[in-house]
């Protein structure tokens, strides 16, 4: 099989692509995407400048298009990314094998040529120290550069800085986004990262990972979610949390950081090889092939027991929430029927209270009137001077005897004498107006 120069195999498909010309490849069209673009330098060339006064409005039309459709997706990432540019980045450097008695001013002018220094500690007598750099690019160049450096006759090993304040959390709902884990665990104290581990379809696995600033908050919430029962969502379904062993995963070991020590020359006599068949080292790596396969079958198998459980758990609390909702709904009708009964008792308590005030009412009236109506009576029969006789009404009880004497005879000659007095004055009157 013939090879190209970059040294791949060079296919049928591959010798008819590289047998065109270069006129196919660069002539005025481009295809990005399937879709067919205008090379700008070979139009530039072909143009006609004769089409120019003829074609002038739509070529401005066309161009004012083009510019709007390619603008308005480059202000959309740009918005996007600015706002990944606002979460913090790792930006934490591990330095070790440091000269002893090295000064934190020293460390300082070591790191400085890299960018701001946000933080910085510096272990002299152990010869280690951490540096956090204002920027993750800022932190790569100078690991990049310091890395394996010659100081005081003392090589430097410049690596990221594994996260001591992580937690691994479990047992998420699937509606729990980054944000909404960020929130819940901003109470703790300041986060740098909180994210929702999602596998290759983008769907959550139900577990994440949450990094603070300082391990002490890292540990104040590990220890009060595992002492508390902690909720995310409306579901009682609690999170579980762990602080996360400390790993390094953007180096790894590389060959220079590993000890030349006996065991190193002993396992690296023989080169990277499959087994032959029927040697002892085909049997013992057999073993231990059954051992990985045994341990992945109790995983498997352990997984689906707990998988199993998960469900039997929610089905169990789905149903017992649906109870507790409709229990709440019938304490809830309960006592609205309570209410409106009491509502109703006191209506009618309120309506006959009303009642025997209208009664009583009504009763004074009557009262008062046959009082009036029995003093109209009594007075009546004293100008009379006849004869009032009780009916036993309460006002006397017994017959009265005949209203005479010296009262009723002094009254009527009061009588008299006023109405001589009024006819006296009526004559005068008269007199005086015939005289005059």
């Amino acid at each position: 099989m013939p090879f190209n120069n970059n040294n791949k195999p060079v296919g049928r498909y591959n010798q008819q692509r590289d047998s065109r010309g270069a006129g196919n490849r660069n002539d005025g069209h481009r295809n990005r995407g399937g879709r067919m673009e205008r090379n700008p330098t070979n139009s530039q060339n072909q143009h006609n400048p004769a089409h120019d006064n003829q074609h002038t409005p739509r070529q401005d039309t066309s161009g004012d298009v083009h510019v709007i459709k390619e603008e308005t997706p480059t202000t959309e990432v740009s918005e996007e990314n600015k706002k990944q540019d606002k979460k913090p980045k790792r930006a934490r450097l591990f330095v070790g094998n440091l000269a002893s008695g090295t000064s934190d001013e020293e460390f300082r002018k070591m790191f400085s040529p890299y960018g701001e220094l946000t933080e910085v500690f510096v272990h002299s007598d152990k010869g280690f120290a951490f540096v956090r750099l204002n920027t993750r690019e800022n932190a790569e160049k100078a690991k990049q550069e310091l890395d394996g450096k010659s100081i005081h006759g003392r090589q430097l090993r410049v690596r990221f800085a594994t996260s001591g304040a992580s937690v691994n959390v479990k047992n998420l709902s699937p509606v729990v986004s980054n944000e909404l884990l960020e929130e819940a665990f901003s109470k703790f104290g300041a986060l740098e990262r909180a994210v929702v581990i999602v596998d290759d379809k983008g769907r959550s696995t139900t577990r994440g990972i949450v990094e603070f600033t300082r391990k002490a908050s890292a540990v104040k919430a590990v220890q009060q979610i595992q002492e508390g029962c902690f909720l995310i969502t409306s579901s009682p379904r609690v999170i579980c949390v762990s602080l996360m062993e400390q790993e390094d995963s953007e180096d790894g070991l590389l060959e220079k950081s590993i000890p030349k020590t006996s065991m190193y020359y002993s396992e690296r006599e023989a080169p990277p090889r499959f087994a032959v068949p029927g040697t002892f080292e085909e049997q013992y790596a057999r073993r231990w092939k059954a051992l990985d396969d045994l341990e992945r079958e109790q995983r498997e198998q352990l997984e689906r027991n707990l998988q199993a459980s998960r469900e039997k758990l929610e089905s169990e609390m789905e149903n017992c929430m649906h109870e507790h909702q409709a229990m709440m709904m019938k304490q809830d009708l309960m006592r609205r029927q309570e209410e409106l009964e009491r509502l109703e008792e006191q209506r009618k308590r309120e309506l006959e209270r009303r009642q025997q005030l209208e009664m009583a009412r009504m009763d004074a009236h009557n009262k008062e009137m046959a009082e009036r109506q029995h003093r109209q009576e009594i007075l009546r029969a004293q100008i009379e001077g006849q004869t009032y006789k009780s009916h036993g009404d309460g006002y006397g009880g017994h017959n009265q005897a005949p209203i005479r004497g010296g009262l009723y005879e002094k009254e009527m000659r009061n009588v008299h004498e006023l109405l001589a007095e009024v006819m006296w004055r009526n004559c005068l009157v008269r007199l005086n107006s015939a005289l005059f």
